[in-house]
């Protein structure tokens, strides 16, 4: 979880300090506060460096002063996609920013500082609840997504077209673009449905392994203008990880037997 905390801080630092791309921040303060161009810009570029900082304090002693402003700025950016409109579909942002909420948040329950308390059973579940819950609304509002773009392109569409023409493959006709976007769609909510069930590790491997190609995909398409978004993705990875690596190691599963019947001459009744 330190690993994917600080990716997620460096990616949206890299965001705008390499890339100059802002954040859906930037329409809340023209919008609503009517603040000049100049100054979202000075805005975006102090968080940018404070995030840097942020990540170089996880990756050497996670703390709450630093993780709470970590998750709090994903709350904005989250609700500034939302209230503004920004992307195709702005209802479903919160989903999609569910794990880079929950990762700092998570991360704060299994490493606690100062170091001399520790993490109990009960926080580290209550750590991977959060960490299920965010797994069901991102892969939920992805497949949402999905489904919107099935007839009508968007930025699903314009990924998988560019990830095409990249890895040097035949052009795909857009029939079939709307049926592979189907397709994840179905995927995707029957995994979010999944997830509400019972604990199951091969879902989570799953999960991981999905987010991972998902979140390359962005660098494949776009290359260096992709890696970013690429780094800030990768909390949709590391909680999936996360979720199967405490369900492998953290809880024993305990063998079924069948009771015999009564009078069974295979087992006599003990007397």
């Amino acid at each position: 979880m330190r690993v994917v905390v600080v990716a997620q801080c460096w990616g949206q630092a890299a965001a705008y300090l390499h890339l100059q791309q802002l954040t859906p921040v930037a329409s809340l303060m023209e919008q609503a506060y009517q603040v000049s161009a100049a100054e979202i810009a000075l805005a975006h570029r102090v968080v940018s460096v404070a995030l840097l900082v942020c990540g170089f304090f996880t990756m050497l002693r996670p703390c709450w002063p630093v993780l709470i402003p970590v998750g709090l700025w994903q709350c904005l950016v989250a609700a500034s996609a939302t209230m503004y409109g920004t992307g195709m579909l702005p209802a479903v942002e919160p989903m999609l920013y569910a794990p880079r909420i929950v990762a700092p948040l998570a991360l704060m329950l299994i490493d606690l500082w100062p170091p001399r308390v520790r993490t109990t059973l009960g926080m580290a579940r209550a750590a991977t609840g959060l960490i299920q819950v965010a797994l069901l609304l991102l892969f939920l509002g992805h497949s949402i997504q999905a489904f919107s773009e099935w007839q009508k392109p968007g930025p699903l569409h314009n990924l998988l077209v560019e990830c095409v023409h990249e890895l040097r493959l035949r052009p795909l006709p857009d029939v079939r673009i709307q049926y592979i976007l189907l397709g994840m769609g179905v995927i995707e909510i029957t995994s979010a449905v999944a997830l509400a069930g019972p604990r199951q590790r091969g879902l989570a491997l799953w999960l991981t392994l999905w987010g991972g190609v998902l979140a390359m995909a962005y660098t494949i398409a776009y290359g260096m203008q992709g890696y970013a978004e690429t780094l800030m993705r990768a909390p949709d990875v590391g909680c999936s990880l996360s979720l199967f690596v405490f369900w492998t190691l953290a809880i024993r599963r305990s063998t079924q037997e069948f009771v015999p019947e009564p009078g069974d001459p295979a087992k006599p009744p003990k007397r």
